[in-house]
């Protein structure tokens, strides 16, 4: 059954409703200092004084960081916790590592989105078997099939009927990784290739021959918001944490480094035919 919550006008309030009704163990209050080593110990990070703030009314605009993390820690959904939507998301789910919420909260707010893979394929356009291998290997048992289910969610942004223009950059080598063995290396190939027959989404491969040299952090996506949204952003991957970056100077470096890795890679038409090459050697490799 669906929690009760009331709906209450400020920041503030909201927060210091969860203080009151969200108990220790012991029915005591959690205290200010007390959910900071808490919501620190869950990976997320938060300073006791920014609480202070937030609950005193001191500050009433909580960075999406720190709304996530709090929502999660008192387990009520961040739209309640922000005032919007008092009903949660799929990426509300306690389960959900956090950076799943972030990147999944500017990806469904997002006009388009550039991605820069070195690694793997990216979650937007993976499938199933492939999206569970890479969960298995960086989350823990508990989490994978919640964390599965969250990145195919991710995935209907690209099947409204306006999608935000994805323009992915993906190495090579990524290609040729298989984390879930050849079968599903041979069905993300084909949902690749389905991908670059979509009109509002772009595939670049950086074949080995022209790799040149990478961008210092790896993997990230740079978005663009609707005009009422914030210009720029970027979530730049590492190790399950995505930093966001919101800096004008930043973010137009990683505009610089996904411009001139498109501009290093193969065109769109000659990367379909990398990846329909790419998926025949597979297959053929396999029978063999």
């Amino acid at each position: 059954m669906r929690e009760f919550l009331p709906q209450l006008p400020t920041f503030a309030e909201r927060l210091e409703y969860l203080f009151k009704s969200r108990r220790r163990p012991n029915g005591e209050e959690w205290g200010v200092r007390e959910t900071e080593r808490a919501i620190k110990a869950s990976g997320a990070k938060i300073d006791h004084t920014t609480i202070s703030d937030l609950r005193s009314g001191a500050s009433s605009n909580p960075t999406l960081r720190n709304l996530v993390a709090l929502a999660q820690f008192f387990g009520v959904s961040r739209g309640w916790l922000a005032g919007d939507d008092p009903h949660e998301q799929w990426w509300d789910a306690t389960s959900v590592p956090l950076s799943f919420e972030e990147t999944a909260d500017l990806e469904s707010r997002a006009a388009s989105i550039r991605i820069y893979a070195p690694l793997s394929v990216p979650g937007l356009l993976q499938i199933e078997e492939y999206a569970r291998a890479v969960c298995q290997w960086i989350c823990t048992p508990g989490e994978v099939e919640d964390s599965v289910q969250a990145i195919l969610a991710r995935q209907e942004i690209l099947d409204r009927q306006l999608p935000p223009h994805l323009w992915l950059v993906l190495d090579e080598g990524a290609l040729l990784r298989a984390p879930a063995g050849v079968d599903a290396q041979v069905g993300q190939i084909d949902a690749l290739i389905c991908a670059t027959k979509l009109p509002r989404i772009t595939v670049q491969v950086v074949p080995f021959s022209r790799t040149g040299r990478l961008p210092e952090r790896g993997s990230f996506s740079l978005l663009r918001f609707p005009q009422d949204e914030p210009d720029v952003a970027v979530v730049r991957q590492a190790n399950m944490m995505d930093e966001l970056v919101t800096s004008p100077r930043e973010t137009g470096r990683y505009h610089e480094a996904h411009t001139q890795l498109a501009v290093n890679a193969l065109d769109p038409t000659t990367s379909r035919e990398v990846l329909i090459r790419l998926r025949h050697q597979v297959a053929v490799d396999t029978w063999q």
